[in-house]
């Protein structure tokens, strides 16, 4: 037998000559990898033990339980030779391929706890943005070398490996796996069965909504207004707009508006508050188009782009306030941002590469997306433009909490770290005699992105600073929609409505959740994919939720879409 031709198994030295041992040998080298590559991570990243380890058994059962189930159909075949060769082809092939996929995610595994993603329920256009984008060729270094050191441990220390009775082994790590599905896993392939599992005791209850059919022509820039187009004269020469990652209104005020010796007790005295204030989508992208444009965009961000590729071009305050004489500066502190909201009306856009070297400041890397230094790297590069410009206008999208792995390395909470930021702002805004004619807007894109059915995270904070801003905590309902016009009013004077009752809301990347959130509390959102409930209070219909979301997707495609 140990010279027949036809076996691709790979073989390690082994006094047992039983080859049907040879898959679970294989599995377990695996296994082994998974405790090396956990072990790694989990140091690397300083992350919590237990979701490493319960990733660890899931992973083991996953793996030793395949391998038993394709050995065993290797013994049924061992008397006809071409299905003897499938069998072990398969056996190889698939534990080899589990092998990888499973030591692809350990790198990822803290940040796939803020946000788990199902994978089975992703569409193509998710996934490639996923790979191509957010983890970048880079990434394949971490399952490259669980593939090496897999086969390492099965070529050179099989033997040690061969066991006799595999099921000692198996039969415990399956029950511990079972053991822990009650709650959502930290094995993305396995919350993924989870989560796809649920869904099919769930009945939908909504229709799906369905492709807008465009009837007229798309808008131009041309013939839109923004607020800032018609505004009078204005009382700031420099608009600083600082958007925080991932703040809900509740933390913010909790940690950061009630620290005495923070940032807002020095500017409390000139600071008008939002808090009634909501994100209207909770990914990054749409959520700077709906505040730039006061577009809302009924779409998840990382789909397709060119459903709203016409709406990030429409006018907006940048564009205004450009044509106004001011210079745009955009700045992010990330290696790769691609995703920059209206790009055309940035004079300069400018990420890590283009920002001074300076030592002793932390940068993460675990994947091509979240690869970035932190914010500070980029106050030197602000204060210059706001002091070498006559007129500006400078947007800077934080980098400090999109991973958790910031606070991981740094021990210090994101709204201890936003407060130092923007103190250290203010005292260099003091010090070049820049404070009084600078409005200074501290805003979050969104809250979580992990629930999008929990309107808390549509709740998020606005704060506007600046010399002439009357002290005031204004409660009206209102949106990213009305951004715009929030600024104008503070900048030139435009006149304020008292907001609305209402806003449509988009929830993350990973799948389609739409819902109303209303100021009364009332709220619901819809799963599209599944037509279930996801969250409802308040008494509102999923029907007439469905028929009002479905219209401004229709009037969205015929104002915006080719």
């Amino acid at each position: 037998m140990t010279d027949d031709p036809t076996m691709p198994l790979p073989k390690h030295p082994s006094k047992n000559s039983d080859e049907t041992r040879c898959p679970v040998s294989l599995a377990l080298s695996f296994v082994v990898t998974q405790l090396v590559l956990h072990g790694w991570w989990l140091a690397a990243s300083g992350g919590m033990l237990m979701p490493h380890l319960v990733g660890w058994v899931q992973d083991s059962a996953i793996l030793l339980v395949m391998a038993l189930l394709l050995g065993w159909s290797f013994r049924r075949a061992n008397r006809q030779v071409a299905l003897k060769r499938l069998a072990t082809a398969t056996t190889t092939v698939t534990v080899i391929t589990a092998g990888v996929l499973l030591a692809s995610y350990t790198p990822l595994l803290d940040d796939f706890l803020l946000f788990p993603v199902n994978l089975l329920a992703t569409d193509r256009e998710t996934a490639w943005f996923f790979f191509s984008d957010y983890l970048g060729w880079a990434f394949m270094r971490t399952p490259v070398a669980g593939l090496a050191l897999g086969l390492a441990i099965y070529w050179r220390g099989g033997r040690f490996l061969d066991l006799r009775r595999p099921s000692l082994i198996a039969v415990p790590l399956v029950v511990l796996t079972l053991a822990s599905l009650g709650r959502p896993a930290p094995n993305p392939f396995v919350y993924s069965l989870q989560a796809t599992v649920q869904s099919w005791f769930r009945p939908r209850k909504v229709p799906s909504l369905t492709r807008p059919v465009v009837t007229t022509p798309s808008a131009t820039a041309e013939e839109e207004s923004a607020v800032f187009d018609t505004a009078s004269t204005l009382r700031y020469r420099h608009l600083l707009l600082i958007v925080l990652e991932s703040v809900d209104a509740t933390v913010f005020e909790r940690q950061f508006l009630a620290n005495p010796n923070g940032y807002f007790a020095r500017v409390r005295h000139r600071s008008a508050y939002y808090a009634s204030y909501h994100a209207t989508n909770l990914d990054s992208h749409t959520s700077l188009i709906a505040m730039l444009t006061s577009v809302f965009v009924p779409y998840r961000a990382y789909t397709d782009a060119r459903l709203y590729e016409n709406a990030d071009r429409a006018s907006n305050m940048v564009h205004s306030l450009r044509q106004r004489g001011f210079q745009t500066l955009f700045v992010s502190t990330f290696d790769h941002q691609p995703f920059v909201p209206v790009r055309q009306d940035w004079q300069r856009i400018i990420t890590r590469g283009d920002l001074p070297a300076q030592p002793g400041l932390v940068a993460i890397g675990s994947s091509r997306m979240e690869s970035a230094v932190e914010d500070l790297a980029a106050m030197p590069t602000i204060v210059e433009w706001l002091s070498t410009h006559d007129r500006t206008v400078i947007l800077h999208e934080m980098a400090y909490g999109h991973s958790q792995a910031w606070a991981s390395k740094t021990g210090e909470s994101q709204l201890a770290y936003y407060d130092r930021y923007l103190r250290a702002l203010l005292d260099k805004l003091e010090q070049a005699k820049l404070a009084e004619e600078t409005l200074v807007v501290v805003v979050a894109d969104h809250g979580l992105r992990a629930n999008a059915a929990d309107p808390q995270n549509y709740h998020i904070p606005l704060l506007v600073t600046g010399a002439g801003v009357a002290a005031c905590r204004d409660n009206s309902f209102r949106s990213h929609l009305d951004l715009q016009r929030i600024l104008a009013y503070h900048a030139a004077g435009a006149v304020l409505s008292t907001g609305g009752n209402s806003i449509l809301t988009v929830g993350s990347s990973d799948r389609w959740v739409y819902g109303e959130v209303r100021k009364d509390g009332a709220c619901l959102f819809v799963d599209n994919g599944t037509g279930t409930i996801m969250r409802s209070a308040g008494g509102l219909a999923p029907d007439e939720l469905y028929r009002r979301f479905q219209a401004e997707v229709q009037a969205f495609a015929a104002r915006w879409q080719h």
